[in-house]
């Protein structure tokens, strides 16, 4: 029983930093696999995979410090994350015992569609801001995070779950606080004369976190 728990720990830890960020999830396990630090299942420790995760990676790091093209890459990765971050848990449980397929699929996969969207609303919501360095700063934040949680879930399951569960409730604040920021300063703008609120691209994200129908 406490070694499936653990387990399930571990696939939801995973599933959270792949929702972050699914290439560095395959590139940290791929390496950890080839320096022998752990015995990763499957095609988890194809050199090939990790190769062609570690290009990915490099183009997603880039582009997730770029204002609007950070929320592009997101919405093209709104399928993978989830998808690939289920493939990924179910790999991991069809080689434990301890735990189903189907069961560390629904929880890495469940994991990592919640921190995917909790990624996607935030960064959308930041784009908002005129100034240019809030999009390094979280990004840096998210990247640290990530590579931490999924560093430690491999001989520390449950560290890897608090700080998880921690960093994704930090996410949920920071969303709530930056559409309140977001509306105070758009009505101010809207309260001086001669003056329009900031230009920026339209849609119903937008309209919705500054409050207009």
């Amino acid at each position: 029983m406490r070694r499936m728990a653990s387990a399930a720990a571990f696939l939801i830890a995973q599933g959270w930093a792949s929702g972050i960020s699914v290439w560095g999830v395959l590139v940290a396990t791929g390496v950890a696999n080839q320096a022998g630090w752990i015995d990763a299942p499957g095609y988890l420790g194809s050199p090939l995979l990790l190769a062609v995760s570690t290009v990915l990676l490099l183009i997603e790091l880039v582009a997730d410090k770029v204002a609007y093209l950070d929320s592009a890459s997101d919405t093209i990765q709104t399928l993978i994350r989830p998808l690939v971050g289920t493939a990924i848990a179910a790999e991991w449980g069809s080689a434990d015992d301890q735990i189903s397929t189907e069961l560390a699929a629904l929880l890495g996969g469940g994991s990592a569609t919640a921190s995917h969207f909790a990624k996607a609303g935030l960064r959308a919501v930041v784009n908002m801001s005129p100034e240019p360095f809030s999009n390094v700063v979280i990004s840096s934040a998210e990247d640290v995070a990530g590579l931490t949680v999924i560093g430690l879930a491999f001989g520390h399951p449950w560290v890897a779950l608090i700080i998880a569960l921690s960093a994704f409730g930090a996410m949920l604040i920071l969303f709530v606080v930056a559409i309140v920021l977001a509306r105070r300063a758009y009505r101010a703008l809207r309260a001086r004369p001669g003056e329009r609120p900031l230009d920026a691209p339209q849609g119903r994200m937008q309209r919705w976190v500054l409050g207009e129908p």
